[in-house]
Formats: structure tokens, C-alpha cells, sequence
């Protein structure tokens, strides 16, 4: 083998590793964007379902509000029904009839109110809070997994992390308050259920 060979050999295999080298790290440019587009499309995603969540809410939220609307509706339909027999009865049958008639019946008033300005006792829900018994120091993994098991940013897992020693939580029922407790139990927090008196 002459020097000159030996010499291309070289050279060949310096463009080889050079060539190798920069496709590598093309390839390697590409998973990277590749990856920030995927996170991008995933992130678009999550925020068109928020959209969507809070959307759904609010229909959930005004159809009832539309129901409890006709329900009183129906309910002053009812009592002016309930008048009008009542005045037919009186003039069409007389007054000291209608008495001897209906004399054994019980005249207990019928109280009639609109839905939601008072709910009655049985349909009072017991409430609770839940606390952190402690401060928290938060590392990326316990927020990356609070946030997905509440269904919230890592920022919003953050801030309620901060809220330490205090309530993480509105009022809410019992069985929301203990799924709560287990997710931040989860990741070794400990937390505190309390009963909030309604108001």
C-alpha cells in the first residue's frame, strides 16, 4: 500500500464520519421538532376540550336554569287553574252547598314556592373542604401528576401546592373531597378533610 492510498483511505474515512456525523444529528433535529409539534397539536387538543368542558357546563348549567323557569311557569298555571274551579265552584253550585258538600274535608293550605329559592332539608348535601396539613415542596413529577389526576395545568397544581397550610378545594360532597385526598395522598401529601356548615 502506498502513502497515497493510505492517504485517501483517510480521507474517505474522515467524510465518511463527517457525513455520518451531520446526518445523525439532522435526524436527531427532526425527532426534536417532530416532538415540540406533537406537544404543540396535543396542547391545541387539551384546549379545544376545555373549550369544549366548559361549554357543555354552561348548557348543562342554563337548561336547568331554563326547567326550573317553566316549572315555575307550570306552577302559576296550576294555581290559576286551581282558582279558576274554585270561583266556579262557588257560583255555580253555591256557597252554603259547596259548604255542606265539602264539609268533611280537611282545608289544609298548599304552599307552593319556586324552585331554588329554598331547598328542602333532605336535599341539602353535607359539604367539605379539603386542606393541606402541611407545606409542600413540589418537584415537576408530583405537579405532572397532580395536574393529570385533577384534570388541571401544572400551574393550577402549582398555586393550590402553594395554598399550604389552607383549603385546596371549594365546598364540595364527600365522595369529590375523598378523591381528592387520595390523589395528594398519592403522592405522599397529607391533606385534611372538613366539614363546611351550608349557608
Amino acid at each position: 500500500m502506498t502513502l497515497l492510498t493510505g492517504v485517501w483511505i483517510i480521507l474517505a474515512l474522515a467524510v465518511g464520519l463527517l457525513g455520518g456525523f451531520l446526518l445523525a444529528r439532522s435526524r436527531r433535529n427532526e425527532v426534536f421538532v417532530e416532538d415540540t409539534t406533537k406537544v404543540s397539536r396535543l396542547e391545541a387538543e387539551l384546549g379545544e376540550k376545555e373549550l369544549e368542558l366548559a361549554d357543555y357546563k354552561e348548557n348543562v348549567s342554563d337548561h336547568f336554569v331554563e326547567t326550573a323557569d317553566l316549572i315555575n311557569q307550570l306552577t302559576h298555571s296550576y294555581k290559576a287553574v286551581y282558582d279558576h274551579l274554585e270561583r266556579g265552584a262557588f257560583q255555580l253550585v253555591g256557597a252554603e252547598d259547596l259548604k255542606k258538600r265539602l264539609g268533611n274535608i280537611e282545608a289544609e293550605p298548599v304552599k307552593l314556592e319556586y324552585i331554588g329559592l329554598k331547598l328542602p332539608e333532605m336535599a341539602r348535601e353535607s359539604l367539605y373542604v379539603v386542606e393541606l396539613a402541611q407545606s409542600v415542596e413540589e418537584n415537576d413529577e408530583m405537579l405532572a401528576n397532580l395536574s393529570q389526576a385533577l384534570h388541571i395545568s401544572t400551574e393550577q397544581a402549582r398555586n393550590l401546592l402553594k395554598r399550604s397550610p389552607g383549603a385546596i378545594t371549594k365546598a364540595i360532597n364527600l365522595r369529590k373531597a375523598e378523591k381528592v385526598e387520595a390523589v395528594f395522598s398519592a403522592q405522599g401529601i397529607a391533606t385534611q378533610v372538613k366539614h363546611v356548615e351550608p349557608s
